[in-house]
């Protein structure tokens, strides 16, 4: 893997240079055609690396301004925006999103309560991980949230269980637009991202807005990248629309932070396990996550089609990197671009005991919202996968914990773990790159 042979994070950056050499050796070795990296040291020193092309083949070479898609890293954007409404009065982000908005009013939660938007904010709240088709075309809060309702409400009770949910966000999304009057992408770049200085833009229908966007890519059957378009439900803004550079989510993580970790940091897990993510996070704040054994590193990962975003953000040195890569192998590259400038901002993921086993009785269905996944468990090991998919074959790792047999030791999506709702009762949770599925029958 490389490293660099000048000053190292905590205390300065690599020049240039040298971000550059090493973004170029990461792209090159995943087939990626274009990227940025930027880099903030304890000294606030910036510097920022480019390398490739907007679209492979194209010609157009990226810049340190370059839009790219940041899918769910659009998540933080739209919690900036409810804390700005929260800091003009419009609502408190522990009032329960029924008495801002009356359309929740008249519909039945599935649950005790609807949640407060501290809770959705954390993922939290209760609501589905994934928007469904019919869901994900509603254009407005009415919509989705008669949607939601027709399709069972909220899968857990708000404030009990941590389940990443780009449904969830959708909702804010739409309450966002609501409250502020203007289309999510407008009112993120006006309200947001502007006053602050930070170029931005959003997807709307496959295209970017205002202007052109690093297109994603996914290797073909020859191993060469192959350009594939955006695709974003109307609903699902607040959850992914974002484009905007590396150098861009850097500089926003730094005014997001500027008073602090307290506020964007509250509303982290309890005791509880089933409360917290596992793999992707060590646990998540208000619209951020947070890494590492001590909890201090902030930041998000997000994919779209074809691309993805990664931002990690230390408060209290101001230490700070951020990838921007238009391929859908951005991931490893984000992992070996982590593992040299911020490796202890990664989720700790926890010692491997490959000797232990899990009880058959684990296996099952297990649900969240319509999706269903089918987990069995063979001594050996255990294999788990959606209806209709071929199923994903891991290994138990002790406590509970599992990963994926075909992906890298490091990626920390490739982990789940089976939890317990209530400590000491049945195994009747099944947690996956955030997504927490409950046991719909046994096996």
């Amino acid at each position: 893997m490389s490293s660099f042979a000048g000053a190292p994070l905590p205390n300065g950056v690599p020049d240039v240079g040298e971000l550059e050499t090493f973004l170029e050796e990461v792209c090159r070795r995943y087939r990626i055609p274009g990227a940025q990296l930027s880099v903030i040291g304890e000294n606030g020193d910036l510097r920022n690396a480019v390398f490739g092309e907007l679209e492979s083949g194209c010609g157009m070479p990226v810049a340190g301004d370059t839009l790219f898609p940041a899918g769910s890293v659009s998540k933080t954007a739209t919690a900036a925006l409810l804390f700005l409404l929260a800091e003009d009065g419009e609502l408190s982000l522990e009032d329960r999103v029924d008495k801002v908005m009356p359309i929740f009013r008249g519909l039945d939660s599935g649950q005790s309560r609807w949640p407060t938007f501290a809770e959705v904010l954390s993922h939290r709240g209760g609501f589905a991980s994934n928007t469904t088709a019919e869901q994900g075309r509603h254009g407005n809060l009415s919509g989705l949230a008669r949607s939601c309702v027709r399709e069972g409400g909220l899968v857990y009770a708000p404030g009990e269980v941590f389940s990443y949910s780009n449904l969830g966000y959708s909702v804010l999304g739409c309450i966002v637009e609501e409250l502020y009057g203007l289309p999510w992408g407008q009112c993120s770049a006006e309200m947001l991202f502007e006053p602050m200085g930070i170029h931005t833009g959003w997807l709307a229908g496959g295209t970017g807005v205002p202007g052109p966007v690093a297109v994603g890519h996914v290797l073909g059957p020859a191993g060469a990248p192959r350009a594939v378009t955006q695709s974003l439900d109307r609903a699902e803004q607040g959850a992914g629309a974002l484009t905007v550079s590396a150098a861009g989510l850097l500089e926003f993580a730094q005014k997001a932070f500027a008073q602090g970790p307290s506020e964007v940091g509250s509303h982290v897990g309890t005791a509880s396990p089933s409360s917290r993510p596992f793999g992707i996070a060590d646990d998540w704040g208000l619209g951020w996550a947070r890494f590492g054994p001590g909890l201090e590193w902030f930041g998000h990962d997000g994919t779209a089609d074809g691309a993805w975003a990664h931002v990690r953000f230390h408060p209290a040195t101001g230490r700070g990197v951020a990838l921007t890569v238009n391929s859908s192998q951005g991931l490893d590259a984000w992992l070996d671009t982590a593992a040299v400038l911020c490796p202890d901002a990664q989720p700790v993921l926890g010692p491997s005991a490959p000797e232990s086993t899990l009880p058959e009785e684990l296996g099952g269905v297990f649900r969240n919202g319509t999706d269903e996944v089918h987990v069995t468990v063979r001594e050996s090991g255990l294999s788990f996968g959606f209806a209709g998919e071929t199923p994903a074959q891991a290994r138990h790792e002790g406590g509970g914990r599992f990963r994926i047999l075909s992906e890298r030791v490091d990626n920390p999506f490739a982990w789940g773990s089976f939890l317990q709702s209530n400590p000491g009762g049945e195994w009747d949770l099944f947690q996956f790159s955030g997504r927490t599925a409950h046991r719909r029958e046994s096996r």
